[in-house]
């Protein structure tokens, strides 16, 4: 049993409402229903735009950026594009982004335990699965210690997200290295497009996840964001019927400020912080049969990032954004202990050097700093490593027969 409680405040409206319950907490659902039906029409700004009432036609004329690097129409995009809107995620009644992505076509997603996922496109699924590009907001969160992603630490509010974009197929010659198989980009609301928000889910499997954000002004031209999120979950039940005493927990906590100095120029700052203990059930290679014995270990993960991204508009086709942001992850457990940070720059351009040309070009930069410790299980030679990405673009969209062929 599960029961998700959503408390907004919007223009001195408060507004509760119940999902993912089961029979024991319906009444319920249906009692605050009934309470706050009235106020309910004054937060219909915070969710998204009911999608149903459109046509195929309607649907279509979506926009999307990832496929591209520029925004552009669903229909027109050249890839196998997937938009699952904020709507699309509140209706659904997910609690996590891997829990989100099954309602994608064509990503396969698999839970290892309770807090471990493996998620892939193009099949080859595994918990190291490394050909897929994971981003949110630009900022990517590929892990290469292992060649993938942790999924259970992507903390963010599932109300923040403004939608994810699931390109299926290779990306690499826009977004490079990773995007062999696909890329995922998840973006998050404009500050302006949030208030404030009190949510709160409670259950057998997910004992507690509390969620509260704060928005507003600082000037007629900054708004900004504060969020914090904890979770606490239950352990799954293994083929004997037992506790398999993988529960977990994090916290953390984040901000985003959204500025527009001048007409042209837009401005984005943004950072978070988290905290998390894992239990897990490792297999460890032995000397005797059946040569793996099982263990209890203890994860612990914690990690902070700053972003920043600065877009200058020329004309209606012409703009310039540059993007930087610093991330450190840390994670110490009986295979690993690892201390990495990531210092990544991104500049990319896109104009029109004549009518039916739409030229996109960039280059990026990015340092890796590694820092492992040998553990009891393990170690890693070199014990540091410094290396570093480089990466250059360019793509031209030429329109032969204007909106029929390009």
């Amino acid at each position: 049993m599960s029961l998700t409680i959503w408390v907004i405040f919007s223009s001195g409206a408060l507004v509760r409402r119940a999902a993912r319950h089961s029979a024991g907490a319906l009444v319920l659902g249906l009692v605050l229903l009934g309470l706050w039906s009235s106020a309910a029409s004054a937060t219909s700004q915070e969710a998204s735009a009911d999608l149903t009432h459109l046509s195929i036609e309607e649907l279509m004329t979506l926009e999307v950026t990832s496929a591209a690097k520029q925004t552009q129409k669903l229909a027109d995009a050249a890839a196998a594009v997937f938009v699952i809107t904020q709507d699309d995620i509140r209706r659904s009644g997910a609690t996590s982004i891997p829990e989100v992505l099954r309602l994608a076509p064509g990503v396969q997603v698999a839970r290892v335990d309770a807090n471990k996922w493996a998620i892939t496109i193009r099949g080859f699924n595994g918990r190291y699965a490394n050909k897929l590009l994971v981003l949110v907001d630009g900022r990517s969160i590929y892990t290469p210690i292992f060649a993938g992603v942790y999924w259970e630490i992507q903390d963010l509010l599932m109300e923040d997200i403004e939608r994810i974009e699931v390109v299926r197929g290779p990306g690499a010659s826009l977004w490079g290295a990773n995007a062999v198989n696909g890329v995922i980009n998840i973006l998050t609301k404009r500050a302006a497009d949030t208030k404030g928000l009190i949510s709160a889910t409670v259950g057998n499997q997910e004992q507690a996840t509390v969620g509260i954000r704060v928005s507003g002004q600082l000037s007629d031209k900054a708004d900004y964001r504060l969020y914090g999120k904890y979770l606490q979950q239950a352990g799954l039940i293994d083929s004997q019927g037992k506790e398999a005493e993988d529960d977990w927990r994090e916290g953390g906590g984040g901000f985003r400020l959204d500025w527009t100095p001048a007409n042209p120029d837009s401005i984005t700052v943004q950072g978070g912080v988290f905290d998390a203990t894992l239990h897990q059930n490792l297999s460890v290679p032995d000397v005797t049969p059946p040569y793996l014995r099982a263990e209890r270990d203890t994860a612990r993960m914690s990690g902070r990032y700053l972003q920043g991204r600065w877009e200058h508009t020329l004309s209606e086709s012409s703009r310039w954004s540059l993007q930087l942001y610093y991330q450190n992850l840390q994670r110490q457990e009986a295979m690993v202990d690892f201390d990495i940070d990531t210092f990544d720059l991104d500049f990319q351009q896109l104009f029109s050097p004549n009518e039916g040309h739409s030229l996109i070009w960039g280059m990026g930069y990015r340092h890796y700093q590694d820092n492992y410790q040998q553990t009891a299980l393990g170690w890693m030679t070199p014990t540091q490593l410094d290396y570093d990405l480089l990466s250059v673009f360019v793509q031209d969209q030429i329109s032969v027969i204007p909106q029929n062929w390009s």
